[in-house]
């Protein structure tokens, strides 16, 4: 049976070691700490978007079969027009 003094040590060193931290602990407060540091940086600066924004709209009745099947090859047309529209070439 241990005596008074030896669970006391014992008691000490359980609460020593909870305040060890380990490495997962570590890797939690940077990956937060750098999280919450990049939002307040973005908060804090001046956020400039688009002012405009172009929409293509492409549309054809021949894309779907008569069992209403998408004709991959028509889909491809259509990608490309939409394309050229939006960055002003012919080909793509």
């Amino acid at each position: 049976m241990p005596e008074f003094g030896e669970e006391f040590k014992e008691v000490r060193k359980l609460k020593e070691q909870e305040k060890e931290i380990t490495r997962r602990d570590f890797l939690k407060a940077t990956a937060g700490s750098a999280l919450a540091l990049s939002w307040n940086v973005a908060l804090e600066g001046e956020v400039k978007g688009e002012t405009t924004a172009k929409v293509v709209l492409i549309r054809r009745q021949d894309v779907l079969s008569e069992k209403g099947q998408i004709k991959p090859e028509v889909v491809q047309e259509m990608l490309d027009e939409a394309l050229g529209t939006l960055y002003g070439e012919k080909k793509f």
